[in-house]
């Protein structure tokens, strides 16, 4: 399971957002991409998923073109992607469709990551005194932290070789934030894991390699112990908060 980012280029007419742009991701664990709002985070991604087209260069899985449709891939916008007034239960069923999990090993896979990341009470609520089964709650109903976690199950589902999380936790309260990575360290053995941010800190116990993107493209990498001990790396912006 490897990613291969060669020589990315993207223009929109004479300007340029992404600029020979190259990085790997060479085994199952952690990758992070940082940088400020502005780098071309977000629209790196979307051109690795095939959303947005490339002026030039090449996005390799396994030394194969990447398809992101034939392969098992999960993927959480940094914008919120549930529809407000339809249930949880049928939202998440439907996403599962879409990535042809069928739908018994779907109630399944939502039961399981319910449990995990502490929502089961919003999907699947408790029996009324009378003994009547209450409906999912609708995505409105739910904080905007607790959505991210039901997007991040929802990216979950098709038990992906391929997360890609878009500042995963932005929206998430620091217990639950702090929740969800641990949660990350145990899937990562088994997932290669693309994580987006543009806070360093967030990164300092998760990622195994983290790539700077600055002036539209890669500056540097390295662990987060070697880039705080790189003397031209060390500025105000990334100092941690």
């Amino acid at each position: 399971m490897a990613l291969s980012v060669q020589n990315l280029t993207k223009k929109y007419g004479e300007k340029v957002v992404v600029d020979n742009l190259s990085f790997e991701m060479n085994k199952p664990g952690v990758f992070a991409l940082l940088g400020t709002n502005g780098a071309g985070k977000t629209t790196t991604i979307r051109i690795i998923l095939g959303m947005l087209s490339y002026n030039s260069g090449k996005v390799l899985w396994d030394g194969k073109p990447f398809d992101a449709i034939n392969m098992s891939v999960g993927y959480l916008a940094e914008e919120r992607g549930l529809y407000p007034k339809y249930s949880l239960l049928d939202q998440l069923l439907y996403f599962a469709k879409l990535r042809n999990v069928p739908k018994k090993e779907a109630i399944k896979r939502i039961k399981y990551w319910s449990e995990r990341l502490l929502v089961e009470e919003y999907i699947f609520p408790p029996k009324t005194r009378r003994g009547r089964n209450t409906k999912s709650n609708r995505a409105e109903q739910l904080s905007k932290g607790n959505q991210q976690k039901i997007q991040l199950m929802a990216a979950l589902l098709a038990d992906p070789q391929f997360l890609i999380l878009d500042e995963a936790t932005s929206a998430m309260d620091r217990n639950t934030e702090n929740f969800t990575m641990r949660l990350l360290q145990k899937i990562k053995p088994n997932c290669s894991i693309l994580f987006i941010s543009h806070r360093l800190n967030k990164l300092k116990n998760i990622a195994d390699i983290i790539y700077i993107l600055e002036d539209k493209t890669i500056s540097k990498f390295g662990n987060h112990q070697q880039l705080m001990e790189s003397s031209n790396f060390y500025s105000e912006y990334w100092k941690e908060r």
